[in-house]
């Protein structure tokens, strides 16, 4: 258990180990690696301290979706893989992804054993690029003309990766038509 202590110190992210029991009650006995970073808290020889309840610690929009990804996953014993935020504990979210492997135990309970990684830098590039195309969508639908961009392709042959909508107006088509 040290071992894995150790490596879970030096990986960018947290060990896990979530258990539901019979009764729907969902914990997370163990906690290795940036623990403290990331939600506040020690780990000891390896062995962490139990984590705060998911929902205290899991932003109240993605919630009900991880709930919904932990039952799915209990049921089906599928592989758990959700993103979601957490609230750090200085009280700032950041994305995390978790991936876990269930497994039913003899007294009926359901246990993960997973990771969490910061996904947070991807998630803000997203979001980033995602609002840097609504603008140029938006300049696109404004100017008079079309826009295109058309691509030659290896095989030879002529592809347009856009077309502005402003087609419709000007020659009675949809941009669809020229994907």
């Amino acid at each position: 258990e040290r071992r894995l202590g150790g490596v879970a110190q030096s990986m960018p992210g947290v060990i896990y180990r979530r258990v539901m029991d019979r009764d729907g009650r969902i914990s997370f006995p163990l906690l290795l690696g940036q623990g403290r970073e990331r939600y506040g808290q020690e780990t000891a020889e390896g062995l962490a301290v139990p984590r705060p309840s998911p929902r205290s610690r899991i932003h109240a929009e993605d919630y009900p979706g991880w709930l919904e990804a932990v039952h799915r996953s209990a049921r089906t014993l599928e592989r758990f893989d959700h993103e979601m935020r957490m609230m750090r504990a200085d009280g700032s979210f950041w994305w995390v992804r978790s991936i876990a492997q269930p497994h039913r135990e003899a007294d009926g309970s359901v246990v993960w054993d997973g990771v969490e990684f910061d996904i947070t830098t991807s998630k803000d590039a997203l979001a980033r690029a995602q609002q840097s195309e609504t603008r140029l969508a938006r300049i696109a639908d404004n100017l008079p003309g079309e826009i295109y961009r058309r691509v030659l392709r290896a095989n030879g042959t002529m592809a347009y990766e856009y077309v502005s909508p402003n087609v419709r107006g000007l020659y009675g088509v949809e941009p669809e038509m020229f994907e």
